[in-house]
């Protein structure tokens, strides 16, 4: 766990780093997969929302994407970190990012 929290924080200094510079410009959507992962492991989100301290319906909100696609509220880093933790799989397994075009 501490070591995915490592990682994450290390990256999102770089993403900083490089958006500041104005040698990177970050624009993406988000894709939930979240329940379908839930779906197919047979997980309640009651059950997740319990071990991360938080609502049956925030869960819900993460679960969603919108007639795009894309969910309109992924959870922020550290929710994600817990999630991936309580559910003992990657974050690649629950949301997918896509990088846009300009």
């Amino acid at each position: 766990f501490l070591n995915k929290l490592v990682e994450s924080i290390e990256l999102l200094k770089l993403l900083r780093y490089l958006i500041k510079k104005k040698v990177m410009k970050l624009k993406y959507k988000v894709v939930s997969k979240l329940n379908d992962y839930i779906g197919s492991k047979g997980i309640k989100k009651v059950w997740i929302a319990e071990q991360l301290g938080t609502t049956r319906q925030q869960i819900q909100i993460w679960s969603k994407n919108n007639d795009e696609g894309y969910c309109p509220s992924p959870p922020s880093l550290p929710y994600a970190i817990r999630l991936i933790d309580v559910l003992d799989c990657e974050l690649t397994d629950l949301f997918e990012v896509i990088e846009l075009d300009e």
